[in-house]
């Protein structure tokens, strides 16, 4: 899935002040996850309100910010409509409303220029048991050496050969790895 989040002038105002840039980038990939994670807030136009730590003032999600944002489905977008603390205030105002949905409407009518970002969810890294096999023997090892090399055990290895449990996206992600370049195995021994 593809989205685009586009902060409105309020919530581009207020980011940096609630949101470190690596808080930011786990709300955006919260979002991209589930954009309607957030409370329907009622009489809004659709307009959802996001709990989000504030490590800037040592609060979490309980008593941190709220991320107000409108998910646009039609053309997959996310408009961040503002951030503030729980403390500052409850809701958002009825001209901050409009306000909102005007600069929207703007934006998607090509009359103003918004900061945007295009994210896209990762696929997941899948390994099927057959492939588990072809690496292993590709490298002509043991399935005992190769899960000692992975730091598995090798009953957990020998369940995903033989397809009785799968690896876990990280397990498969590091077969890719070892599969794409062998000299993984000596840089896990390093760690």
């Amino acid at each position: 899935m593809k989205l685009a989040f586009v902060e409105l002038p309020f919530f581009e105002k207020y980011r940096a002040e609630y949101l470190s840039d690596d808080e930011y980038r786990a709300l955006q990939n919260e979002l991209l996850e589930n954009p309607e994670k957030g409370d329907l807030i009622q009489g809004s136009n659709g307009l959802r309100k996001i709990r989000v730590a504030n490590s800037k003032r040592n609060k979490g999600k309980r008593g941190g910010a709220r991320a107000i944002y409108y998910h646009y489905i039609n053309n997959k977008t996310i408009y961040f409509f503002t951030i503030y603390g729980k403390e500052t205030k409850d809701d958002l105002k009825p001209e901050e409303l409009k306000q909102g949905f005007e600069e929207m409407g703007r934006h998607l009518e090509g009359k103003i220029t918004l900061r945007t970002e295009i994210l896209e969810k990762p696929s997941p890294i899948t390994i099927t048991p057959e492939e588990v096999k072809a690496i292993r023997q590709r490298l002509n090892l043991s399935q005992a050496v190769f899960a000692r090399k992975l730091r598995t055990s090798v009953r957990t290895f020998q369940a995903w050969e033989q397809g009785k449990t799968k690896p876990s996206a990280h397990a498969s992600l590091l077969l890719r790895m070892v599969d794409k370049a062998p000299q993984t195995f000596e840089l896990i021994a390093g760690i």
